[in-house]
């Protein structure tokens, strides 16, 4: 798979971040921590810069400033969509032949979300947008930059964590600048693109809530996301009907609840909510659902054991009855 990402932050005329320098897979003493909330960047903003650059949007800051921060997240959309056009166009034939897909993370994401790629649908073979709700909010400076910008036929994916802090449905700062005075975007939030999906006619979509999820999924449903990325990448075109295939699987099929569907003509889209595994995080697939099932059938011996405790208990009492009755009839 071939994944374009307008997500980098370590350059741009109105956000950038310095980063770490590379890390050398030959050196042993290099030791990354995979569940590290950053191994990219070095800093929350460049030094030198104004709060204009920071990545960790405040809600009082929005609020005393509303017209810069419009224009703020405006300009960063145009040049991360130029970007992302930039590379689309110089794409070789054999590349198209195969198709690619965009996929973007918050910032990233609203970019994807609000692209205009109906210029290359024909070899986007979907877009995945990740901890963004694609919703009037603080990043979209008005209601008609909170829709989908693109192509409605090609296969769309969401995923957001129902604790978001940036664009969850309440307690996050698209909520907090909603509601505030002299604030913006919509204060009936959903947390998530399922709406926007269904208004707007998007053909073929899939929306995955996750819960107590926060803004970095992973941290949470880590193995949850990489198979999702997967399903959706391998048949992007039947994302709607995820929760069918994954009922076959009794994990999966045990974190999964289906929330809403809809096929109305050309439009097929579904939302589902995935329960927070209750293994830790640094398990692997395998052993959350080792773990998962052998303590289910530990709990489902014990059950056993108790009624047939009960049972046994119950027999040796009228056993019992029954003998003290002949016992009283020979007297």
């Amino acid at each position: 798979f071939l994944v374009i990402a307008p997500d980098h932050m370590a350059g741009g005329e109105y956000r950038t971040r310095d980063t770490h320098p590379l890390l050398s897979p030959l050196a042993g003493s290099e030791q990354t921590d995979y569940f590290s909330k950053n191994l990219v960047y070095a800093s929350s903003t460049k030094p030198g810069t104004t709060d204009d650059y920071t990545y960790s949007t405040k809600v009082e800051s929005v609020l005393s400033e509303p017209k810069r921060f419009r224009e703020l997240y405006e300009n960063v959309f145009r040049q991360r969509s130029s970007e992302l056009a930039f590379i689309l166009s110089g794409l070789p034939a054999f590349i198209k032949r195969r198709g690619v897909f965009t996929a973007g993370t918050s910032e990233g994401a609203m970019t994807v979300a609000r692209f205009d790629d109906s210029k290359w649908k024909d070899f986007i073979n979907g877009r995945m947008i990740s901890a963004f709700n694609v919703e009037y909010c603080y990043f979209t400076p008005t209601e008609q930059a909170a829709k989908f910008g693109g192509d409605l036929s090609i296969p769309t994916l969401n995923f957001i964590g129902t604790h978001d802090q940036y664009f969850g449905a309440k307690e996050s700062v698209a909520h907090g600048v909603a509601i505030g005075d002299g604030g913006y975007g919509s204060k009936d939030l959903e947390g998530n693109a399922f709406e926007t999906m269904k208004v707007q006619g998007v053909e073929r979509g899939l929306v995955v809530v996750l819960e107590d999820a926060k803004h970095d999924p992973t941290l949470t449903h880590d193995n949850i996301v990489r198979l999702l990325l997967e399903a959706f990448m391998s048949t992007p075109g039947h994302c709607h009907r995820l929760h069918s295939m994954w009922k076959y699987d009794p994990y999966l099929a045990s974190l999964m609840r289906v929330e809403e569907t809809i096929t109305i003509g050309k439009q097929s889209i579904s939302k589902i909510f995935i329960h927070k595994p209750e293994t830790p995080k640094e398990f692997t697939l395998a052993q959350a659902a080792c773990a998962k099932f052998t303590r289910r059938r530990s709990d489902t011996t014990y059950r056993l054991m108790k009624e047939n405790e009960i049972a046994g208990k119950q027999e040796t009492s009228q056993a019992m009855q029954y003998v003290q009755n002949i016992l009283a009839s020979l007297r």
